[in-house]
């Protein structure tokens, strides 16, 4: 699993925060199989979309790579992975809550940071 970085000033260590402000409004955070993917067109994915945001964002935006995570970090912590592809990305999934109310995306997300290893992209060229 992957948390993809689009700013050099996260890289190399993921803190909580880096998790929590990733937390959307449906109470997801977005997030790359990196395991069964393919991690050259997923890096094409990743530089369409930081193009997509330099110019809706009016800054510029790099992909950078993904803070890397196991699974069962966030199954550990009362959260689940669930698939949910994307054009383009079909490895795309998101972490929700779990299902019991003392389960909490904060925790999740302090749970993650605490273990993520930096892990940059692969020197892939794309258009």
């Amino acid at each position: 699993m992957g948390r993809g970085c689009y700013e050099s000033a996260k890289i190399p260590k993921a803190n909580p925060r880096y998790f929590r402000s990733a937390i959307n409004s449906d109470n997801e955070v977005s997030l790359d199989r990196l395991g069964i993917a393919d991690v050259a067109t997923l890096c094409e994915w990743h530089d369409a979309s930081a193009r997509r945001r330099s110019q809706k964002e009016r800054r510029k935006r790099t992909f950078y790579g993904w803070h890397c995570f196991e699974a069962h970090l966030v199954r550990g912590a009362g959260g689940q992975v669930v698939p949910s592809p994307k054009p383009g990305n079909p490895w795309h999934a998101d972490i929700i809550p779990g299902v019991e109310a003392r389960d909490d995306l904060v925790e999740v997300c302090n749970a993650i940071a605490a273990e993520a290893q930096w892990v940059p992209r692969p020197d892939v060229t794309t258009a």
